[in-house]
């Protein structure tokens, strides 16, 4: 893996940052050549300083012009709120002549990170207020999703739940961490590696395997990449002990949670259904 930059405008910084934004196109030179699937890409914001968006490469696609290129993607994920003419009149604009005589890249990417102040840590329990108020927004958007009437929001839940929790994370070698701004948590991401049970191993291989418990960003800060890198930062410490691989439960009415997961790479195995009788 190695790292590049880039520089943009404020429109694209504000595009990158809310996640409207995640193809990044450039005339095809000595860098952009040079770029690969899994390098970072550091775009900082040229209209003000200090300013960055910080993202991975995940796919990389060389076409021959710029028509070539409208074909293949959409508009929205390239230059947002704009039309297939504006696009190509702007990099007509940009590039002039080379437009015609280069190939055109298109780098898409998964956000990491931008300039904002919030730092990721590991569980600190000066936090733990902020942690049940966490707890709390998550099962009041399930309930509010649940199509079953199911769920409920037990009177001893907010006290109890992160505790619980927490002990899960601590008896199964685990991993809280959380995502701090202004002093405040205000998303966190909870894994843990627990054991097989001895039936597990008469059908199955059972390999190293760590287990998301937890994951919530509070709705007041989503589309910033928070939850991006809460997930990449429980998908390292689960490879730094072993693991071969991540498994999370997510509500099958969760569409947001579901697509979240999709984009990083997971994928269903099994369902467990369900029946009134």
């Amino acid at each position: 893996m190695k790292e590049y930059s880039y520089n943009i405008i404020n429109d694209v910084y504000n595009w990158m940052t809310s996640g409207r934004k995640n193809i990044e196109v450039r005339i095809l030179k000595e860098k952009s050549q040079a770029i690969q699937v899994g390098d970072i890409i550091t775009f900082n914001n040229q209209d003000s300083v200090g300013k960055y968006v910080k993202v991975k490469i995940t796919n990389k696609t060389i076409v021959d012009n710029v028509y070539e290129l409208t074909e293949k993607f959409e508009i929205e994920r390239m230059m947002p709120g704009h039309s297939k003419e504006e696009l190509i009149e702007l990099m007509k604009n940009i590039y002039r002549e080379e437009l015609n005589q280069k190939q055109i890249v298109a780098f898409e990417f998964e956000y990491l990170c931008c300039d904002s102040e919030v730092e990721f840590i590991e569980y600190n329990e000066k936090y733990l207020e902020d942690v049940r108020d966490l707890l709390v927004e998550l099962e009041e958007y399930i309930l509010s999703i649940d199509k079953d009437n199911l769920d409920q929001l037990h009177p001893e839940y907010r006290e109890k739940m992160a505790i619980l929790d927490l002990e899960e994370v601590n008896k199964y070698n685990g991993k809280c961490y959380l995502a701090i701004e202004n002093g405040k948590a205000i998303g966190l991401i909870m894994g843990c590696i627990p054991p097989y049970d001895e039936y597990d191993y008469l059908d199955y291989k059972c390999p190293r395997r760590g287990e998301i418990t937890e994951l919530i960003v509070t709705n007041k800060t989503r589309s910033k990449g928070i939850g991006q890198e809460l997930i990449n930062k429980m998908e390292e410490y689960f490879k730094s002990v072993g693991c071969e691989y991540v498994i999370v439960d997510v509500f099958a009415y969760n569409e947001i949670g579901i697509n979240f997961y999709d984009k990083k790479g997971y994928h269903s195995r099994m369902e467990t259904m369900i029946k009134k009788i």
